[in-house]
């Protein structure tokens, strides 16, 4: 038996019945892209199913299902090559929801679709078991993917949106902006690096700053010097590194931003003495100008390290993670009520606020030691002690 045929609603063709804009894109392509109007799924997606002139009409995939879903909406080029969607004031709005998908191959719907594209999309290293997982325990908007659906659309992403670029183009924007500029505020990378690592992986290496914050920091000598960085900021999944120094009165000052291919000790430091390198020779303060007594980073490992052989800086913990942890560690090992635990903390908070505030270092040590006296006759190291596995006595006082 032959398919009815399922007609379409009256007027859903024509250009005049959609006059309320939706939506703005760059392009024609961008808006199918974005659409999902090329999306292979069983469910609810627009299908372009007509053109005429500037005006492409879009139909659900659905329209010839069991009850048709009657969703319909319009993209009008404009001259300059943008893209706009339109949509019927009253009409044609929503999908169907009683409509029955069809098919077995391609995504459950377009919400599926749509956000695993953006797990995927957010760096070039995003491992599709890793987006399914995160997908999942969302609760939202996936049901039955599969791993291959992932692993192919991962292709077709890092296609579209990483393969454009090479090691080759990246070197030859960096090189463009690696001159010392004429303002003194005008950014450029101070150093630079690439190097082999083997057949398939490269070493990457880059450092940006201005003359204005090179002087900074070379004006600045007892200034602390801090650095800290993260995965989350660049599309490659390459760590980005922050350089910058606190002065007496507590105030950051950002002197450099850095990125590197990995987050080895020496690859870190090496980025740290290329900077400090140029701005000694800059600056003609010389290698003992850039020095710092101080450096306060987090427990990364390469960090500390990097910051001692660069400005030959004693290490100090950033503040941040100094109260986290002093917080962890009395809410865990503090003896009493979950009421008596907060007020102990904003106590010994307050202490801790007020060691941080020190000018020099005998007034840190003289105001640390306040501190211990007054934690002890407040009773804090009795109700805090604990044995470790090795019948070793502790207490909050002794190990902070």
């Amino acid at each position: 038996q032959s398919k009815l045929r399922v007609p379409a609603p009256v007027g859903s063709f024509l250009a005049a019945s959609y006059t309320n804009s939706v939506k703005h894109f760059d392009s024609r392509a961008q808006a199918m892209s974005e659409l999902g109007c090329t999306v292979r799924c069983t469910s609810h997606c627009p299908r372009a199913v007509k053109k005429k002139g500037n005006f492409t009409f879009l139909k659900c995939r659905l329209r010839k299902s069991q009850p048709p879903c009657t969703w319909a909406s319009a993209l009008r080029e404009n001259p300059d090559k943008s893209c706009e969607q339109l949509q019927h004031p009253t009409q044609w709005l929503t999908h169907c929801k009683e409509s029955k998908s069809n098919g077995k191959r391609g995504f459950t719907d377009l919400e599926e679709y749509q956000k695993l594209s953006g797990l995927l999309a957010a760096t070039a290293t995003t491992k599709p078991t890793a987006a399914v997982r995160a997908a999942r325990l969302d609760g939202k908007g996936v049901k039955k993917v599969q791993l291959k659906q992932v692993q192919s659309l991962k292709k077709t992403i890092a296609k579209r949106r990483f393969s454009c670029k090479t090691v080759g183009q990246l070197h030859s924007i960096v090189r463009k902006h690696s001159d010392i500029p004429a303002k003194r505020d005008k950014g450029y990378f101070c150093y630079s690096m690439f190097s082999s690592q083997g057949s398939k992986k490269r070493k990457f290496t880059a450092i940006a700053t201005t003359r204005k914050q090179q002087q900074r920091w070379v004006e600045s000598p007892n200034s602390v010097a801090a650095a800290d960085g993260g995965f989350k900021f660049s599309v490659l999944g390459w760590p980005l590194h922050v350089l910058g120094s606190v002065n007496p009165a507590g105030e950051f000052t950002l002197h450099a931003l850095g990125t590197t291919s990995t987050m080895e000790e020496s690859h870190v430091s090496d980025m740290f003495c290329g900077c400090g390198d140029n701005t000694a020779r800059l600056t003609g303060s010389g290698s003992a100008g850039v020095k710092k007594a101080f450096a306060m980073t987090d427990a990364e490992k390469a960090y500390r390290k990097a910051m001692a052989k660069a400005f030959g800086s004693k290490n100090m913990m950033c503040f941040f993670h100094v109260k986290k942890r002093g917080k962890d560690m009395l809410m865990k090992r503090y003896i009493g009520s979950q009421k008596e635990k907060k007020v102990a903390w904003k106590a010994v908070s307050a202490d801790i606020d007020i060691i941080r505030n020190a000018w020099n270092l005998p007034d840190f040590l003289s105001r640390c030691e306040a501190a211990r006296c007054n934690w002890e006759a407040e009773g804090l190291a009795d109700k805090t002690t604990w044995v470790d596995d090795n019948g070793r006595t502790w207490n909050f006082v002794t190990n902070f």
